[in-house]
């Protein structure tokens, strides 16, 4: 949470006072009362870069089902339980058994939004 703070809130805020176009603080507002819907920008390059690297595990090898639970821990971090759940099926697949697996496919049917 701190980076977000600082990325949103603070650096908009430096620009604003140093470059004399207060509207830039519109920006600082925005961020503060749309904080909860907005990403950090660190976290979102660190999913993106761990993203990267777990997809292509998948692809080498379809079958690697720890890959696809992490792969899904990562949607469903991300609050994208639409993405997590065919990778945590494809996972139960292979692990039919897996505890985690349900309950992360549980979670993530939980939160998934209702489609008629």
């Amino acid at each position: 949470m701190p980076t977000y703070y600082l990325f949103w809130l603070l650096v908009p805020t430096l620009l604003a006072v140093f470059s004399a176009h207060p509207s830039i603080l519109v920006v600082v507002v925005v961020a503060f009362v749309a904080r909860k819907w907005m990403p950090d920008p660190i976290d979102y390059l660190r999913h993106a870069r761990r993203i990267r690297s777990l997809e292509a595990q998948v692809e080498i090898n379809p079958a690697n089902a720890v890959a696809r639970t992490q792969l899904a821990e990562v949607w469903l971090a991300k609050r994208r339980p639409g993405r997590a759940i065919p990778q945590l099926e494809k996972a139960l697949e292979r692990d039919p058994e897996s505890a985690e697996l349900k309950y992360l496919l549980g979670l993530a049917r939980q939160v998934a939004p209702k489609t008629r």
